[in-house]
């Protein structure tokens, strides 16, 4: 039986509950996506990493099924202080290594080129097109190595362990401040509170820049208010005004 369905800009998931159990039917429109999320999960397997249980696989139709768990979604709205096992994994990403993961690049383009469509629908204004722009040619990482690209609560099941990792179609190689930008923007609705202490978590990391991190927050934020799905842009406008304050 049908529970769910839910479009996003490269697939649809939906949830299906069956023999009193969950699974989820992920299935891909952009060729890309399926095959760096098929690859990428072959390769967190081969380095020990666990996966989600997978049920069905179709790679005519690029489409998967596998068994739905709770998120650490759950887990850290009653123990924020678990955010420590996500961090964990965060370290452990830097053992993943494989010269068939994909390399993303241009990332100072892509914000420029995402801003000029903000600008153009008159969604910001001069002054804030001119701080992205600064910001993104000053970015320059300093480290690259494994990144997930939507490393938020929910993309990883699990409460007291990481049960399994999903939603890899944006695995690569990249600047780790990324997956800080968007743990901590997936963090945003506990409390505040949490936010700093994640971000506090966040500076004993070696990898850990101030700068880089607030590049990928306007990133974020850019791709979101691009989205057509979006609902609150002004929303999102305004903590991106806060970001660059």
């Amino acid at each position: 039986m049908l529970i769910k369905k839910r479009y996003q800009n490269y697939n649809s998931v939906d949830l299906y509950e069956e023999n009193g159990g969950r699974i989820v039917r992920k299935r891909f429109k952009e060729k890309f996506c399926w095959e760096n999320e098929t690859k990428t999960l072959e390769i967190l397997k081969k380095h020990g990493f666990p996966i989600p249980r997978i049920i069905k696989i179709d790679y005519l139709e690029n489409t998967y099924e596998f068994i739905d768990e709770p998120s650490f979604n759950k887990t850290l709205d009653l123990q924020p202080e678990k955010v420590n096992i996500l961090i964990g994994l965060l370290n452990s990403f830097s053992n993943i290594y494989s010269e068939e993961l994909y390399r993303f690049t241009n990332r100072n383009e892509r914000l420029i080129k995402e801003s000029e469509k903000l600008f153009d629908k008159r969604k910001i204004d001069l002054f804030l097109f001119n701080k992205l722009t600064k910001l993104a040619y000053s970015y320059k990482p300093e480290f690259l190595g494994f990144t997930h690209g939507d490393f938020r609560p929910v993309n990883i099941f699990g409460k007291d362990d990481v049960r399994a990792i999903i939603d890899t179609e944006f695995c690569g190689i990249d600047d780790p401040n990324k997956d800080l930008a968007y743990l901590w923007i997936g963090a945003v609705g506990i409390n505040k509170y949490f936010n700093h202490y994640v971000k506090e978590k966040f500076r004993n990391l070696n990898y850990f820049n101030d700068d880089l991190f607030t590049f990928w927050l306007a990133y974020f934020h850019i791709m979101v208010m691009n989205n057509p799905r979006t609902k609150n842009s002004k929303m999102w406008k305004k903590n991106l005004e806060q970001i660059l304050s």
